[in-house]
């Protein structure tokens, strides 16, 4: 940059990967958690099967579009029944290993420890 001729106060110049910024930002992360102000969770949102990775939710233009609701029959391992899940996203079945249930709705405590075979 100086080769280039720019004119910057070279005493205060930094990168984006130099420890002094990312031990201020790391503070700021700590600060804001020990505030309770941000969480960590273990999550994608936003996932894009076309680009294969996930977006903000800045990155996002969100679109209505009318879609078909499928239900899913998820047959019990023991063959003692079937849990119905209904999806927007049928094609997501082939990558399924698990179904979540709300333990506290007794609808469904019956599945709840249950092992289930995708169909």
């Amino acid at each position: 940059m100086k080769q280039m001729g720019v004119s910057c106060d070279w005493d205060k110049f930094t990168y984006t990967l130099d420890e002094k910024v990312v031990k201020q930002a790391y503070s700021a992360f700590k600060q804001m958690w020990h505030d309770k102000l941000i969480y960590r969770g273990e999550r994608l949102v936003n996932f894009c099967t076309f680009h294969g990775t996930s977006f903000s939710d800045i990155e996002v233009t969100y679109k209505t579009e009318p879609s078909k609701l499928w239900y899913i029959k998820y047959p019990l391992a023991d063959g003692s029944g079937e849990l119905t899940v209904a999806t927007s996203r049928p094609e997501t079945m082939l990558g399924d290993t698990a179904v979540a249930i709300n333990p506290k709705d007794k609808k469904y405590t019956s599945f709840q420890g249950k092992r289930l075979n995708c169909p």
